[in-house]
């Protein structure tokens, strides 16, 4: 004999079942209308190369009309997009230029402030890379090391430590 929630679930699964449009010859499988794209918002399965519903095709359709790169203008290190000519969109080396308008634009701006160039590079025997108490300099320089307020925040901090080579 069946208990009540034995009843109450058996009347539940009946109402579940009786909604359920995909019983019997009408089961759900990839060959079901449902499942095929065909038009409509149900089917999303391949129906002759269209895939998804009816607003997944609209939206492919509209996002592709949109892109400018397609089959038969396909992005690559050929198309004057990829290039670099003066314009917006190419950032590949062309005749030793690399990157669009603005790019060039702002390397020019970086490297008028920039004071090191190839008459005047940046080495080790450079005067802005020797401690000579500038603050640019921090290189070694007969035991001083770093820029002029490294030097004097050095100072400062070993004449206030109480320890040092005498009381350990």
């Amino acid at each position: 004999m069946a208990s009540q929630i034995d009843k109450i679930s058996k009347q539940f699964l009946d109402e579940a079942l009786s909604r359920n449009n995909y019983q019997g010859n009408k089961r759900y499988d990839s060959n079901h209308p449902n499942a095929i794209s065909d038009g409509d918002e149900l089917g999303k399965g391949d129906n002759n190369g269209k895939v998804g519903s009816s607003t997944d095709i609209n939206t492919r359709t509209d996002a592709l009309s949109r892109n400018k790169y397609g089959p038969n203008s396909g992005y690559g290190i050929e198309n004057n997009n990829a290039i670099s000519d003066g314009d917006e969109f190419g950032r590949g080396e062309n005749n030793g230029s690399v990157g669009t308008l603005t790019d060039q634009n702002q390397r020019q701006e970086h490297l008028k402030r920039n004071s090191y160039d190839s008459s005047t590079g940046y080495g080790v025997n450079h005067p802005n890379a020797i401690s000579d108490g500038d603050e640019l300099g921090k290189g070694d320089n007969n035991g001083k090391v770093g820029g002029f307020t490294d030097n004097q925040t050095r100072i400062d901090n070993v004449a206030r430590n109480s320890y040092n080579e005498n009381n350990g």
